[in-house]
């Protein structure tokens, strides 16, 4: 392969555009992070938590639950779905790479953004036994948690759906959900 001027442009004004495109995704979450600390949304959220309960591992376990419920619920609907409708699925699925694999370096930087605060795991490292042990499994247990979420609700979305209504669709998940529901 030769390296022409032109093959260099491309690759910079792709490279510009990624990082451009990560830049706004970071300058929009440090937006809507300062419109709740507005709000208070979050105060509000854990004032309404600690009217139910003061015991710290019940109000992790609900903030949990809190999180996952909805996200579960989708999980179990795409999963029906496929197994209710197998033939639909497979059709959504393919081809499995309608755009090749060329986009997935700016996939991969969007989903390391996913993942920011994770780092923040380390922080209570003074008050929990053997921190040296503990926290790498936590970490490592958090990440793959998140990674099979993260990918079991992209599955859902892309059996439901072709991957051409989910990609021009503003609501993606409840354009998935309204097809496994009505499919």
């Amino acid at each position: 392969r030769t390296m022409t001027l032109q093959t260099v442009a491309k690759a910079t004004f792709d490279t510009i555009e990624t990082t451009a495109s990560v830049l706004f995704i970071v300058t929009a979450a440090s937006i809507f992070a300062w419109l709740l600390t507005v709000s208070q949304a979050a105060q509000l959220l854990s004032d309404w938590m600690l009217g139910i309960t003061h015991n710290k591992w019940v109000f992790l376990a609900l903030a949990i639950l809190v999180k996952l419920v909805p996200l579960a619920a989708f999980i179990v609907l795409g999963l029906t779905f496929l197994g209710l409708r197998p033939e639909a699925a497979a059709e959504h699925l393919q081809p499995f790479a309608p755009l090749g694999f060329g986009g997935l370096g700016a996939a991969v930087l969007l989903v390391f953004w996913a993942y920011a605060g994770f780092e923040l795991s380390v922080l209570p490292a003074a008050e929990v036994r053997e921190p040296q042990r503990t926290l790498p499994r936590g970490l490592m247990v958090g990440m793959t948690v998140a990674t099979a979420v993260y990918l079991l609700v992209a599955l859902g979305v892309v059996v439901a759906i072709p991957w051409t209504t989910a990609a021009q669709s503003p609501h993606p998940l409840a354009d998935a959900a309204e097809a496994a529901f009505n499919g």
